[in-house]
């Protein structure tokens, strides 16, 4: 399939929306659980017994309904959404956002949206990706201390509280839309390898994703020139196995309660929860490229608890460092 033929089949009105158009078809969420998210009642979708998602399609790609109106609700699932055309507001967190053209809005489970009534010429597109799809083979793609594989790494972490989202404005990114079209190409006039073909085409997309958001990081140059919070980060990212806060804060000649609050400010992470992630990452790179012993490598990442560090990676990753190991070997 070439793009012209998906624009044409992307636009077309199927007789299920032509239903919402006309008055004739009403929304029945009847069958879906309830939850309360801040003492407000919502509804929660979730993918079990689902058949979208499958051995050979791990995720799932769908065109938003146009003409519906979609109560609010959270859902158990990762979500990109990305405007093919025209664009679409969201209520996220109880406040609007606009996506516009070429732009792409990543959730996290659980996080409580509403997404206003489409137009004809607004096509949304939606890809589903569940939480255990999140794998070691999933994280071993990326660079270990991108801002996203930060956020999948919060997404599967039991207790944490999921209302994060990033909205990237890749509008004029020409090589992200390519990329995400021949996804779309893939997925919907499929090939023998599409499996294969659609997680590649995933991987360049999630790569691209951390570059715009990189630049769109440093394009905030008024904000950002009077914060030192990029050095600070990098910092931490260097001396992760033995930093303290008073050295840190001694280091940039700030406040230990300003340093933590600005951290967690722009990161949305508190300073100790940094660390434990940059410790948490060098030791997935010890554990999968040396042999040395897992006492060893806790100890060498700065967790003088061998306890607490096989309850912080099986919470990172949902499994132990020795499992970690021989799931990759």
């Amino acid at each position: 399939m070439d793009h012209l033929s998906l624009d044409r089949l992307i636009r077309k009105v199927s007789n299920h929306e032509k239903a919402y158009r006309n008055g004739n078809l009403k929304p029945d969420y009847s069958d879906y659980k309830k939850v309360v998210v801040n003492g407000q009642e919502v509804l929660c979708m979730e993918l079990t017994n689902s058949q979208m998602i499958t051995q050979e399609q791990p995720f799932f790609i769908k065109r938003h309904s146009r003409f519906q109106n979609y109560p609010i609700h959270c859902h158990d699932w990762i979500e990109f959404n990305y405007m093919y055309a025209g664009k679409c507001q969201q209520i996220i967190n109880n406040e609007p956002h606009f996506l516009y053209e070429g732009q792409i809005l990543l959730m996290d489970a659980n996080t409580v949206h509403k997404i206003e009534p489409l137009g004809e010429n607004d096509i949304l597109i939606n890809l589903i990706i569940p939480k255990y799809y999140l794998t070691a083979n999933f994280f071993n793609r990326f660079s270990s201390d991108s801002v996203l594989t930060s956020f999948f790494i919060e997404a599967i972490t039991h207790g944490m509280k999921h209302d994060r989202f990033i909205h990237f404005a890749s509008e004029t990114r020409t090589r992200l839309q390519y990329f995400f079209k021949e996804l779309l190409c893939e997925w919907f006039d499929r090939s023998t390898a599409y499996t294969d073909i659609c997680e590649g085409l995933l991987s360049l997309i999630i790569s691209d994703l951390v570059n715009i958001y990189q630049d769109s990081y440093t394009d905030r140059s008024d904000r950002y020139r009077k914060s030192p919070i990029v050095p600070i980060l990098k910092y931490i990212e260097k001396n992760y196995a033995n930093v303290t806060l008073t050295e840190l804060s001694k280091q940039f000649n700030l406040n230990p309660n300003y340093l933590s609050n600005l951290l967690k400010k722009h990161t949305g992470y508190s300073y100790k929860k940094l660390v434990i992630n940059q410790r948490i990452l060098a030791a997935d790179r010890f554990l999968l490229s040396t042999d040395m012993d897992i006492v060893d490598i806790s100890q060498q990442v700065g967790f003088e608890n061998i306890n607490f560090f096989y309850q912080k990676f099986k919470e990172t990753y949902g499994i132990t460092p020795g499992t970690r190991r021989k799931l990759h070997f």
